[in-house]
């Protein structure tokens, strides 16, 4: 639940291996890009996302993820659909699977996955989402991307007292630690997998907007996902058959492992910035700040404004 995006594709990974590299001199990329203007609530918002847990010795831990939504869309409807029986559930995760299955039908090279995605889909059921949810610890279970079920409505409640969505007028600057994590592991990854990024767009790091958000949670991107592992030849058409998606992927450097033969030096070298689906912060009384270790990016503390409940 922490992290709301997909951790392969959307998520800014960096392998473990490549902290262990050679230390480099330090480049100050501050001085190519006035970030501040990037993150802006101008045409479109910050939005930070806030869960609450509890930690081991009882405190309240927070959580909170910020991306850019549509104006007046930070509210609970933008990262959570609840229907209300199990029925609608099932009707809302065979259109995420037919999507995908829709997605594949277009390629002679995705046929073997048209099969993966109708046995995805059946595989769920009424029965199976109301199974899952009572045997949750909380009583709610996530369906498919963005649409959760609860048993009862006392799970619903307290499902949703965990979250708040909070406004926010510059991402950049309430997790700044985040923010240039992010861009060192840009950097790592640029050097050590030789992506040939200019240093100017490895500083020029913003938010993904919400077009490119859309386009990593439509059928075409999950359809990407679903077959990274399971058909080589389809992952390669469907990368090359969506324009905008291969542009949108060409802006993340540490995910460029995965698209070594898609997503070459010229795609790269007509990038201009590069973006992250998300930045991140934590608070609360006994919270410290994460230093960046392996794969997983340092973690400030996010400003005092941020609600405590």
């Amino acid at each position: 639940m922490k992290r709301l995006f997909k951790t392969i594709i959307l998520g800014n990974i960096v392998i473990a291996s490549l902290i262990s590299c050679n230390p480099k001199k330090e480049v100050d990329y501050t001085k190519y890009a006035n970030y501040a203007s990037l993150f802006q609530n101008s045409a479109t918002g910050n939005c930070a996302l806030i869960e609450k847990s509890i930690a081991a010795d009882g405190t309240a831990v927070y959580s909170a993820t910020a991306s850019v939504v549509a104006t007046g869309r930070c509210r609970e409807s933008s990262f959570f659909t609840f229907p209300t029986t199990p029925e609608e559930a099932k009707i809302k995760a065979d259109a995420y699977y037919n999507g995908m299955t829709l997605t594949f039908d277009k390629y002679d090279e995705c046929s073997n996955l048209i099969k993966t995605g109708v046995a995805s889909r059946e595989l769920i059921s009424a029965e199976s989402i109301v199974s899952a949810a009572s045997n949750s610890n909380d009583g709610c279970v996530k369906v498919v991307n963005k649409v959760y079920y609860c048993k009862d409505t006392a799970s619903l409640t307290a499902f949703r007292n965990k979250f708040r969505y909070h406004s926010i007028t510059n991402a950049k600057v309430d997790m700044q630690v985040s923010f240039d994590s992010i861009i060192t592991a840009n950097a790592i990854a640029n050097k050590v997998l030789d992506l040939k990024y200019e240093e100017a767009v490895i500083g020029n790091l913003r938010i993904a907007n919400t077009s490119e958000i859309n386009l990593f949670d439509g059928a075409e991107s999950n359809a990407l996902v679903s077959s990274i592992a399971q058909d080589s030849a389809c992952f390669k058409k469907l990368i090359l058959g969506n324009a905008n998606l291969k542009t949108a992927y060409t802006k993340i450097p540490t995910i460029q492992e995965f698209f070594k033969e898609e997503i070459n030096i010229s795609d790269r070298k007509g990038v201009t910035e590069t973006i992250t689906p998300a930045l991140f912060c934590v608070y609360g009384a006994n919270v410290s700040p994460s230093q960046a270790s392996g794969s997983t990016p340092a973690i400030g503390i996010c400003p005092t404004s941020y609600p405590v409940y």
